[in-house]
């Protein structure tokens, strides 16, 4: 829950927690206001309190609650654009849930190092620390955690022309998202796929993984990814043309896709 009421119920804890003087309540609160603040974009906000959580823990000697206020400063260092402090923030946090026996912590914060070394240029190291987090996560038995660490790598493996990878990884990901039934990340898998197809040259399977993908995506009035979608239809009909490929497609009144290019659900938008 990242909404305004989940704020609410965090800082009515921080404040409880400071009126009966409770050092570990405030940790635990300023902790759970940081990372809600960053889901927030509200980095300012969230950076002091993750530090103040940070103080709080160490007073009590509580290393766990440590490595979640870093984790929370590296996060917010991240999306500032600073990277070596979240570097700093982001391996401080690593070792101390290692430290900890904490596998759920460590496979939350191999994400974030992980797109760092995006971030930085480094795509092997990237694809160490999410094969590291998909050997947790499948220890754990964490399916939606499994499914989105082979999301992350298929993306790097497509990225640098390892397409035969990317395909694999991304057909794993989504048999485990179907079964999850999460409608919108299947269809940003099923677009992925899409995507990949249209690099290697498949027309026809391009074509039918990016039309799943949109006709999902209007089922659950989902706005920015139809206009996605749209967007890789029109990359799909720049393409050598695919004629005999792809079947013929009805234009519907305003389609923005050039002529022959449209699918009859667009009329939905």
């Amino acid at each position: 829950m990242m909404s305004a009421e989940a704020l609410t119920l965090q800082e009515t804890a921080l404040a409880l927690g400071q009126e009966l003087g409770d050092q570990r309540i405030i940790a635990t609160a300023l902790g759970r206001l940081a990372h809600l603040a960053f889901f927030r974009t509200e980095f300012e906000r969230g950076d002091a309190w993750a530090a103040a959580s940070y103080d709080q823990h160490r007073s009590l000697a509580d290393r766990w609650g440590m490595a979640f206020a870093l984790d929370a400063r590296g996060l917010i260092a991240r999306s500032q654009g600073r990277v070596e402090d979240a570097s700093r923030y982001l391996l401080g946090s690593l070792s101390l849930f290692r430290e900890q026996g904490d596998r759920w912590g460590v496979a939350h914060v191999l994400t974030g190092l992980g797109q760092l070394a995006l971030h930085r240029g480094d795509h092997r190291h990237a694809e160490q620390c999410w094969e590291e987090r998909l050997r947790l996560s499948r220890a754990l038995d964490n399916k939606l955690g499994v499914a989105h660490t082979l999301d992350l790598l298929a993306t790097v493996a497509r990225d640098r022309g390892d397409y035969p990878r990317a395909e694999t990884l991304f057909a794993e990901s989504l048999a485990l998202r179907r079964k999850i039934g999460d409608r919108q990340v299947t269809a940003w898998v099923l677009q992925g796929m899409g995507e990949l197809a249209l690099r290697r040259g498949d027309a026809l399977t391009a074509y039918t993984h990016l039309r799943e993908s949109l006709l999902l995506r209007v089922e659950i009035a989902e706005r920015p990814g139809i206009v996605a979608s749209l967007v890789a239809f029109a990359r799909l009909a720049c393409g050598p043309p695919p004629a005999t490929a792809c079947p013929p497609l009805r234009r519907c009144r305003g389609c923005p896709l050039p002529s022959g290019w449209s699918i009859s659900c667009c009329p939905a938008l």
